[in-house]
Protein backbone atom coordinates (compact mmCIF):
# COMPACT_ATOMS: atom_id res chain seq x y z
CA UNK A 1 0.00 0.00 0.00
CA UNK A 2 2.66 2.29 1.12
CA UNK A 3 4.80 1.36 -2.14
CA UNK A 4 1.62 2.19 -4.25
CA UNK A 5 0.47 5.60 -2.88
CA UNK A 6 4.58 6.37 -3.42
CA UNK A 7 3.98 5.31 -6.93
CA UNK A 8 0.90 7.11 -7.81
CA UNK A 9 1.92 10.09 -5.99
CA UNK A 10 5.20 10.26 -8.17
CA UNK A 11 6.85 10.66 -4.49
CA UNK A 12 11.07 11.45 -5.00
CA UNK A 13 13.60 8.44 -5.47
CA UNK A 14 14.15 8.82 -1.43
CA UNK A 15 10.42 7.85 -0.36
CA UNK A 16 11.03 5.20 1.59
CA UNK A 17 8.05 3.16 1.46
CA UNK A 18 7.51 3.76 5.18
CA UNK A 19 4.72 5.64 7.11
CA UNK A 20 7.43 8.32 8.65
CA UNK A 21 8.79 8.92 4.66
CA UNK A 22 4.46 9.47 3.60
CA UNK A 23 3.98 11.83 6.28
CA UNK A 24 7.21 13.66 4.84
CA UNK A 25 6.15 13.66 1.39
CA UNK A 26 2.74 14.94 2.20
CA UNK A 27 4.13 17.30 4.46
CA UNK A 28 6.47 19.11 2.72
CA UNK A 29 5.76 19.53 -0.72
CA UNK A 30 9.73 20.54 -2.43
CA UNK A 31 9.72 17.71 -4.44
CA UNK A 32 6.28 18.53 -6.14
CA UNK A 33 5.91 21.05 -8.90
CA UNK A 34 2.56 22.13 -8.63
CA UNK A 35 2.86 22.25 -4.31
CA UNK A 36 -0.95 21.11 -4.36
CA UNK A 37 -2.37 17.19 -3.62
CA UNK A 38 -5.56 16.32 -3.59
CA UNK A 39 -5.83 12.35 -2.72
CA UNK A 40 -8.53 9.95 -3.28
CA UNK A 41 -7.68 6.86 -1.28
CA UNK A 42 -9.90 3.75 -2.20
CA UNK A 43 -10.34 -0.02 -1.99
CA UNK A 44 -8.74 0.13 1.80
CA UNK A 45 -10.97 -2.70 2.83
CA UNK A 46 -8.55 -5.17 2.06
CA UNK A 47 -6.13 -3.81 4.15
CA UNK A 48 -8.73 -3.23 7.07
CA UNK A 49 -9.61 -6.87 6.93
CA UNK A 50 -5.51 -7.96 6.48
CA UNK A 51 -3.94 -5.37 8.79
CA UNK A 52 -6.17 -3.26 10.80
CA UNK A 53 -3.59 -1.71 12.69
CA UNK A 54 -1.53 -0.79 9.51
CA UNK A 55 -4.55 0.90 8.40
CA UNK A 56 -4.76 2.99 11.74
CA UNK A 57 -1.45 4.59 11.14
CA UNK A 58 -2.12 4.86 7.68
CA UNK A 59 -5.42 7.23 8.69
CA UNK A 60 -3.27 8.60 11.56
CA UNK A 61 -0.40 9.94 9.37
CA UNK A 62 -2.97 11.05 6.82
CA UNK A 63 -4.78 13.42 9.43
CA UNK A 64 -1.36 14.74 10.68
CA UNK A 65 -0.29 15.63 7.39
CA UNK A 66 -3.84 17.33 6.66
CA UNK A 67 -3.29 19.31 10.18
CA UNK A 68 -0.04 20.34 9.61
CA UNK A 69 -0.96 21.85 6.37
CA UNK A 70 -4.22 23.04 7.26
CA UNK A 71 -2.92 26.99 7.82
CA UNK A 72 -0.84 26.79 4.80
CA UNK A 73 -0.92 28.27 1.23
CA UNK A 74 -1.11 25.02 0.27
CA UNK A 75 -3.92 22.67 2.27
CA UNK A 76 -3.94 19.27 1.69
CA UNK A 77 -6.95 17.06 0.42
CA UNK A 78 -7.85 13.22 1.40
CA UNK A 79 -10.83 11.61 1.04
CA UNK A 80 -11.02 8.18 2.09
CA UNK A 81 -13.82 6.23 0.17
CA UNK A 82 -13.78 3.47 2.69
CA UNK A 83 -15.26 3.76 5.54
CA UNK A 84 -13.11 4.33 8.49
CA UNK A 85 -13.49 4.46 12.36
CA UNK A 86 -13.56 7.80 13.49
CA UNK A 87 -13.54 10.25 10.52
CA UNK A 88 -17.03 10.79 9.77
CA UNK A 89 -19.09 10.02 6.27
CA UNK A 90 -19.96 12.95 3.97
CA UNK A 91 -23.62 13.61 4.43
CA UNK A 92 -25.69 12.27 1.75
CA UNK A 93 -27.54 14.56 -0.29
Amino acid sequence: MLREIGTALRFPIWYGNNFDALHDCLTDLDWHPGKRIAIELAGLEMLRQQDPEALSTLVEVLQSAVSDRANSQTPLLILLTTPVRGIANLPEG
